[in-house]
């Protein structure tokens, strides 16, 4: 496990990959979810709590909780840092900001949760 600035810890294999193969601050972000926080956590959460809006399945969620917000931020301020001394911009050429961050963050989880969806339903319609 590495720490990533104050209380937050990563799996070790995560950070190194998030660190070696990243070019954006977004993308250190998207790579450290899975490292950070546990599948039973991204897959029953969003990012801030709000039901899902696209992708609506058509049984809603009795209750919709969002990730750690202690991890959420530190995930965040640990990306800003390492763009910020890696010298990263975005494709136009400016800073990354903490609002493109978040965003990405929850796109990441969404994608977490319908590829997860995906594979349940492929292993109990299996075919061949």
């Amino acid at each position: 496990m590495e720490k990533l600035i104050d209380q937050i810890y990563c799996k070790k294999s995560e950070y190194d990959l998030a660190k070696t193969l990243s070019s954006q601050a977004t993308h250190v972000a998207r790579r450290l979810i899975t490292g950070v926080f546990k599948p039973s956590g991204y897959l029953t959460a969003t990012y801030t709590g709000q039901a899902p809006r696209a992708h609506k399945s058509e049984k809603p969620e009795l209750q919709i909780k969002p990730l750690n917000e202690i991890a959420r931020n530190e995930i965040v301020d640990f990306a800003l840092q390492l763009a910020t001394n890696k010298g990263w911009k975005t494709r136009k050429g400016v800073p990354h900001t903490r609002s493109e961050i978040e965003r990405a963050m929850s796109q990441r989880v969404g994608e977490l949760k319908r590829s997860h969806e995906l594979e349940k339903k492929n292993n109990k319609n299996p075919t061949g």
